[in-house]
């Protein structure tokens, strides 16, 4: 499966939801009763945390998250983006989806003009492309899709949502809070790493050249 397939399954994926804790984590319980997480209790040992990212085809410094009213993080839509690169979807309770991906900052960035860059990545390059006060980018694509974007030293962070999912309020609010995931969040973002044990195959005879052996019919041995 392309990239490009492999991210419309996960956007689209039916997924369990992971409430995150983003900003002041401690003991007391997150307002929908989710007790908060302890930094120092949740953390994988972050060498673990480096394993798990280039498991996923990116790498933690990648990783981001972020929060916005009502939506929660859809824990099965992370995934990698392009080369190395890192993308997930946050969800609501009446199914509207907010996208964050973050990617490698193009070229075109340094001369002031990331919006051909932010056009190809939308897959509308006569999308319409404007910078706010605060130094982002709107790009709006002819199906109504927004998509908001600033640089974050080399990284560009974007989130991206449909009008009628998310208004350029929410979509500045999560643009704005977004920021490198800290170890606990890795944890809690990142897939767990899957080991596969070697399968023992009974054919397999201990010396000789290793070829397979041919089951020995009880009947004809007998006869």
């Amino acid at each position: 499966m392309t990239r490009t397939g492999r991210r419309a399954a996960l956007l689209l994926a039916a997924a369990p939801l992971l409430p995150l804790c983003l900003t002041a984590c401690g003991d007391e319980p997150a307002d929908d009763g989710t007790p908060a997480a302890d930094t120092a209790a949740d953390a994988a040992p972050h060498e673990e945390l480096v394993e798990r990212a280039l498991a996923l085809e990116t790498t933690v410094d990648m990783v981001y998250v972020t929060e916005a009213p009502g939506f929660t993080l859809a824990v099965q839509s992370v995934g990698p983006l392009n080369a190395d690169g890192f993308q997930s979807s946050y969800t609501d309770d009446g199914g509207a989806v907010l996208h964050l991906m973050v990617d490698h900052a193009p070229d075109t960035a340094a001369d002031g003009d990331p919006c051909p860059a932010l056009r190809a990545a939308a897959g509308d390059m006569s999308a319409a492309c404007e910078a706010d006060e605060d130094g982002a980018w709107l790009v709006t694509t002819e199906d109504g899709t927004r998509t908001l974007s600033r640089l974050d030293g080399t990284h560009l962070v974007s989130v991206a949502a449909t009008e009628s999912d998310a208004d350029t309020g929410t979509l500045r609010t999560a643009l704005t809070a977004a920021h490198q995931a800290d170890d606990a969040e890795l944890t809690a973002v990142l897939p767990e790493a899957t080991t596969t044990e070697p399968v023992e195959r009974g054919d397999l005879p201990a010396t000789g050249d290793g070829a397979p052996q041919d089951p020995v019919d009880p009947e004809s041995a007998s006869g």
